[in-house]
């Protein structure tokens, strides 16, 4: 009786796993869309949840706007949490779309993101000047150079007393209610201020108003809080 045998090759595959980038957003409550507590006008603090990581830990870094940003971020990975890490991105301009792209050791591709930053402080309007109008002081100012979002309002204030806080954005000067007063000393402070996403009011700073007076109308003087105008020169 002829026998047969039967030869077994047995083959050991060995299956090597890639890291995976399961999740690359702003930091929020996962899985929850980019949630805008996180982004400031000046900084983004971002999350990633990576698994499959090469021994001894995962490592990824993040890049702003690869082309033109030279800077690397790196995802820091608590030891509670391996396999989450966050990211915070810094000096950043506000009102600014930037991209952040994500890419960690191990894996076979990255991941990118399009953020914009919040809306910040804008500068302080420009060409602020007091002139005399019908008896009543007149404002007038151009937007702020640096206006760090769409300006929503502005704010004038005298002697510490808010006068209006919900001029237009649109409008370019403001007359006062009241007949000026002759002889009668006043300070003003004139700011821009945006509305984020927050819905946080933030103005430029008052102090930082220069009034520029375009004819010698008034005589003007430094003051440690702003500017002040004095008595009435002359009037035409």
């Amino acid at each position: 009786m002829q026998q047969r045998h039967l030869i077994f090759i047995a083959s050991l595959f060995t299956v090597i796993s890639t890291t995976q980038i399961n999740y690359f957003e702003v930091t929020t409550s996962m899985p929850f869309p980019p949630d805008p507590v996180t982004i400031y006008d000046t900084l983004i603090m971002l999350s990633a949840l990576v698994t499959d990581c090469p021994s001894p830990s995962c490592e990824c870094f993040v890049k702003v706007n690869v082309t033109t940003y030279k800077d690397t971020y790196t995802v820091t990975f608590p030891s509670t949490t391996p396999n989450i890490g966050s990211a915070t991105i810094t000096d950043l301009e506000a009102d600014t779309l930037y991209s952040f792209t994500i890419t960690c050791i191990g894996a076979d591709g990255n991941a990118t993101r399009l953020l914009r930053t919040d809306y910040g402080r804008p500068s302080v309007p420009r060409n602020i000047t007091v002139t005399l109008v019908s008896k009543r002081l007149r404002i007038s100012w151009l937007p702020p150079a640096v206006p760090k979002g769409p300006i929503h309002n502005y704010k004038l204030t005298k002697d510490r007393e808010t006068i209006s806080d919900e001029i237009p954005n649109n409008e370019s000067s403001y007359d006062m209610t009241k007949d000026y007063v002759y002889g009668k000393t006043n300070t003003f402070f004139f700011s821009a201020c945006n509305i984020n996403r927050k819905k946080d009011t933030v103005c430029s700073s008052p102090n930082e108003g220069k009034i520029t007076p375009r004819s010698l109308i008034y005589s003007f003087h430094s003051s440690l809080n702003g500017w002040a105008f004095s008595d009435l020169l002359a009037c035409s």
